[in-house]
């Protein structure tokens, strides 16, 4: 994003004239589209309570039977638990934020499939439909389409969008809740477009799935031509790319659905959209976390100078629109905006649940004023989180963690604005305006919109009617089913019997990351021989989220080089050390034992940025012949030819 157009501020002028028109309450045609629908997310939002309570569940038939036990009136998060490590970083997310009373475990009495994730490529469709229908009181499993839309009709409920599928995909895990919470039909693709969500399509291709979206529209009966009237939104829950060939260049899949006719040309929307991609485990989180989490934090980092047009995205002004509607701010602006800045805020975890960032850059590094920062400097984050993301291509390969877009999702975002291609600064609404549209009340998908263009590269990852609210009712009622045990029953027996594996497992689900780290370290000093690498992975994480640096690099000590790093963990351990290779802090750990340890420890997808760090910090702390004896022993070792081109890239100062 070094190109820059100069562009109308033309957005600003619709944010700002959009929070008045809400708090007066004018007419409803006068009230534009975006905030039109927010207040309908907000109206059905308002009539549900939250039991407090998180169910967790492993395989597809308890997760149907625990979605269609929700109702009009009540609901409870539930997530998937597919062993994977990701799956339970996720869990653990969402429930530190959520902070129910309860986390139970629960399998339907109707289960019949294996635990795990590839069980979820098998779905019953029939059962998905039939549980949406029993949450909004269709009773009957059979019941077809118009049953349920008479329903809808007879409550006076008007579907805010559409929600796509396709059998084998396990991707509706995410279709399933949001048809059910928000009340939409839910459409499965029997032949959706083919490839990864880090392929890409033929124009032909998009216009192909296009216009079978259009075609449910018209079948549904419902008004949908136009922003304003029923249908206002489209949810794809499918693992196909995300990107568009463009000739040379890509624009967004999520940018061009909602847009009636063939070709990337058209400038108006019927719809706005977004996309939802992952295994199973992961589809059901982004949707719980849109459906059950409310912000309260943000983090906003500026990354931009303070000269036009670069300050029309200006981060204090986001935040002070943020701050008048109660949430509160960090903020990282001038003159705080630089690389050491932003390592020092990501060596300790970042509790928003809203997160604004301006920088520039590619997708495997962003820029700063100054400085340079990689996908391995992204913070890890306490809780789930909504991201803006001004930056060129950052969603270029939202599959693999090597990239920024790729580790901000797999840090725990949830729904996500940002660029599959070079987008030029003026394709992103300025972050003041997303700020003022989210607290005015819009979704998220509208709020980051610029309308008016033709089809371009922003694209959106997550629930597109992902609308921050106020906090819904608790209750502590009993769950509507049986047999749901606690995650921490027999949790004393389990550590009694030096279970600590499992024990340690049930205190991370229940986001109990202090007494996660209390077990390592009293592990550590007592029974080092039990920390096996699994052991040693929570507890470095856990020590980095409880904010005890110390103890994470004693645990990393303990990592012997037979074992293979875990990059999470590996990940943590640079965040804890980051500001540490720029100003030694002898009380946290001899900087000489610290940096003998990550010398050993450069992350592939970023190993010349690490050596770089690890050379400079040892030139400071051994001076510059012991530093030039380092590098020369990382050239003598068994490198890749990226490696080694990068080691010749290196200086010594």
């Amino acid at each position: 994003m070094d190109r820059v157009r100069i562009t109308t501020v033309a957005s600003l002028l619709v944010s700002a004239a959009l929070s008045p028109a809400l708090a007066q309450t004018p007419p409803a045609d006068a009230v534009p589209p975006q905030a039109r629908l927010g207040q309908r997310i907000q109206k059905l939002r308002d009539a549900v309570s939250y039991t407090s309570c998180v169910v967790i569940v492993s395989d597809p038939h308890s997760y149907i039977d625990a979605v269609a036990s929700w109702s009009r009136a009540s609901r409870f998060p539930v997530l998937i638990d597919d062993g994977s490590v990701q799956g339970r970083e996720d869990i653990a997310r969402f429930v530190r934020a959520f902070s129910p009373e309860r986390v139970v475990r629960w399998n339907s009495p109707a289960s019949t499939a294996s635990p795990g994730e590839p069980a979820f490529n098998a779905s019953v469709t029939t059962r998905v439909q039939a549980a949406v229908q029993r949450v909004w009181g269709v009773a009957d499993p059979d019941a077809a389409k118009t049953t349920m839309a008479i329903k809808w009709q007879d409550l006076g409920h008007q579907p805010p969008g559409l929600v796509i599928a396709s059998p084998n995909d396990p991707a509706w895990t995410a279709a399933l809740p949001l048809a059910a919470a928000w009340g939409q039909p839910l459409i499965f693709l029997e032949k959706p477009s083919q490839g990864n969500i880090d392929g890409f399509l033929s124009v032909a291709e998009a216009d192909s799935l296009e216009a079978r979206v259009e075609q449910t529209a018209k079948e549904s009966g419902l008004s949908w031509r136009s922003l304003g009237d029923t249908l206002e939104s489209v949810t794809l829950c499918l693992n196909i790319p995300e990107r568009i060939a463009k000739g040379k260049e890509f624009v967004a899949l999520s940018d061009r659905i909602g847009r009636e006719g063939e070709g990337l040309d058209m400038t108006t929307r019927w719809a706005w959209s977004g996309h939802i991609f992952g295994g199973a485990s992961r589809a059901a989180y982004s949707a719980m976390c849109s459906l059950f989490l409310h912000p309260r934090r943000a983090w906003i980092f500026d990354g931009y100078p303070d000269t036009a047009p670069w300050n029309q995205y200006d981060g204090t002004k986001a935040a002070q629109l943020l701050e008048q509607s109660g949430i509160r701010c960090e903020v990282s602006d001038t003159p705080s905006q630089g690389s050491a800045a932003w390592r020092a805020l990501a060596s300790r975890p970042v509790t928003a649940d809203l997160i604004l960032v301006n920088t520039k850059g590619n997708n495997d590094f962003f820029d700063l004023e100054p400085g340079q920062c990689k996908p391995g400097d992204l913070p890890m984050l306490m809780r789930p989180a909504a991201l803006h993301f001004v930056h060129s291509w950052s969603l270029l390969f939202p599959g693999k963690r090597e990239t920024v877009g790729g580790r901000w999702l797999e840090r725990g975002v949830f729904v996500y604005a940002g660029s599959v291609h070079e987008p030029f600064l003026q394709a992103f609404t300025p972050t003041p305006a997303v700020a003022g549209r989210l607290m005015a009340g819009a979704p998220f998908a509208p709020s980051i919109r610029q309308e008016g263009q033709p089809v371009w590269k922003v694209a959106v990852i997550g629930d597109p009617l992902y609308t921050p609210g106020p906090a819904v009712p608790r209750t502590s009622d009993p769950l509507p089913f049986e047999g749901a045990t606690a995650v921490d029953e027999g949790l004393r027996e389990l550590l009694q019997q030096d279970n600590w594996e499992q024990g340690v497992l049930s205190l991370k689900l229940m986001g109990r990351d202090a007494d996660v780290a209390k077990i390592a370290q009293t592990l550590l000093e007592n029974k080092p021989q039990a920390l096996t690498p699994p052991l040693l992975r929570e507890g470095i994480l856990a020590a980095f989220r409880a904010g005890k640096p110390q103890l994470v690099f004693t645990l990393f000590a303990k990592w012997t080089p037979g074992m293979p790093h875990d990059e999470q963990a590996l990940d943590a351990v640079w965040l804890a050390a980051g500001p540490l290779l720029a100003t030694p802090d002898p009380a946290v750990i001899e900087q000489g034992v610290l940096l003998q340890m990550l010398k050993d420890a450069l992350r592939p997808e970023q190993f010349e940025a690490d050596a770089r760090l690890v050379l400079n910090a040892w030139s400071r702390q051994f001076g510059v012949t012991a530093a030039t004896q380092l590098l020369n022993e990382w050239k003598r070792k068994e490198n890749s030819a990226a490696e080694s081109a990068s080691l010749e890239q290196l200086k010594v100062r």
